[in-house]
């Protein structure tokens, strides 16, 4: 056989060989929601809730009755704050399909108590230690502060060995064995707190 006609031969059935067809692709994945709660559940009148939500295979997210635009994430938290009780509906939906999930929030208990306002004149004049804010460990360290006439009381965190007075010039000794932040805390009459931190640092 001439040798050309064997090559053709062989390239003949090399371009004949059927090629094997491409294997589908796999369908997509259905959206998850994987969490929808809510922190507080009954929610105080007039208060909110921080309700939080996570998704996976998801493009879009919608919550009813909500009036913002939600994205998909694998962890979101926004506020709520029903007039009363209301389930709402989280719809995830991807390429998948959809799905969802729904949450009740009930009304109940009692509102948080509003934290106590800070004076219009700070109460507390001077808090320092004595000595510097670098002691060695073990080392009682003096401490002096000053409030104004209207303070009713007078408190320290951590606290101090034995009670404190409010007034001009008063002082009281702490062994310091560790680096610590101290926070004096003054109050008036009608419930405002002043605050002043002196931080004593233990020397290497």
């Amino acid at each position: 056989m001439p040798r050309f006609l064997f090559f053709s031969l062989l390239l003949t059935a090399a371009c004949s060989t059927p090629k094997k067809p491409a294997a589908p692709a796999p369908p997509p994945q259905p959206p998850k929601i994987t969490h929808f709660y809510s922190n507080t559940n009954p929610v105080p009148p007039g208060e909110s809730a921080t309700v939080c939500y996570g998704t996976a295979e998801a493009t879009e997210v919608t919550l009813s009755p909500y009036s913002d635009t939600l994205k998909p994430s694998m962890n979101r938290c926004i506020a709520l704050t029903p007039t009363r009780p209301t389930t709402y509906t989280l719809t995830a939906k991807g390429p998948g399909g959809q799905t969802t999930s729904t949450l009740t929030l009930a009304i109940g208990g009692a509102p948080t108590p509003s934290a106590p306002a800070s004076p219009a004149t700070p109460l507390i004049t001077s808090f320092q230690s004595i000595g510097g804010g670098v002691v060695p460990p073990g080392k009682p360290v003096q401490f002096c502060y000053s409030t104004r006439p209207e303070t009713v009381a007078v408190s320290l965190t951590p606290p101090a060995a034995g009670a404190l007075k409010p007034g001009q010039n008063q002082c009281f000794t702490a062994t310091v064995t560790k680096t610590t932040s101290y926070i004096l805390t003054a109050r008036d009459a009608a419930g405002s707190t002043d605050r002043m931190q002196v931080t004593v640092t233990i020397a290497q």
